[in-house]
């Protein structure tokens, strides 16, 4: 939204087409929806992987070391006094099909379809809503801003009419009731002016609690 300054009157533009981007981008309410969505995806892939052959893999392995006698009476051994490794392994591999399970995977996709569905449906109610509250929230920041820079001039233009009363006043042309009525209108115009910044504030937190940035 166009952001004044107050003393240099600095304008900066957005356009609602920008600050939906933003919104749609950065907005956690939608970022948390995207990733519980994505969440439930995973369910249908895990109820499919249900009906599908599993794959299992067990291996072992030992060592021991023995030492062969000095005395052994064989004379052909010619590990006599040596030391013996000895390792042994054991490998196996098994492969589990489901042939028959009574409807459970076609019931576990079909279950997880449905939560997909819900799903999206939800972060598109969601989208709606953010992008409906940003898109008023941009409205409102517009209007008061305007509002605001109306009530402003109103007082630039009543202060200039008090220094003319105050002027005609000192050289005898006006009178006290004169000065003293746009005294009370330059008032009224300040005290409305205090309240549209006020109203230009909660627009602009509220414009931020949405978009994430002024």
């Amino acid at each position: 939204p166009r952001r004044y300054d107050r003393r240099a009157m600095k304008l900066d533009r957005d356009t609602l087409q920008t600050i939906l981007a933003t919104v749609y981008n950065s907005n956690p309410q939608l970022l948390a929806a995207r990733a519980r969505l994505r969440e439930i995806d995973e369910n249908y892939v895990q109820a499919r992987a249900q009906g599908r052959p599993g794959v299992s893999l067990a291996a072992s392995s030992s060592y021991d070391a023995q030492r062969a006698p000095d005395g052994d009476p064989n004379p052909f051994n010619p590990n006599a006094g040596d030391w013996i490794d000895i390792q042994p392994r054991n490998a196996q591999v098994s492969v589990v099909q489901p042939i028959y399970q009574g409807g459970r995977v076609r019931a576990l996709k079909q279950q997880a379809k449905a939560g997909i569905m819900a799903a999206r449906a939800g972060l598109e109610g969601a989208e709606n809503s953010v992008f409906l509250s940003a898109a008023t929230a941009y409205i409102d920041v517009l209007r008061d801003e305007e509002a605001a820079r109306i009530r402003r001039n109103n007082v630039r233009v009543l202060t200039r009419q008090l220094d003319a009363a105050n002027a005609r006043f000192e050289v005898g042309e006006g009178t006290r009731t004169d000065v003293a009525q746009s005294r009370s209108r330059l008032a009224a115009a300040e005290a409305g002016l205090a309240q549209a910044d006020a109203q230009l504030d909660v627009s602009r937190a509220r414009f931020v609690r949405f978009v994430g940035r002024m």
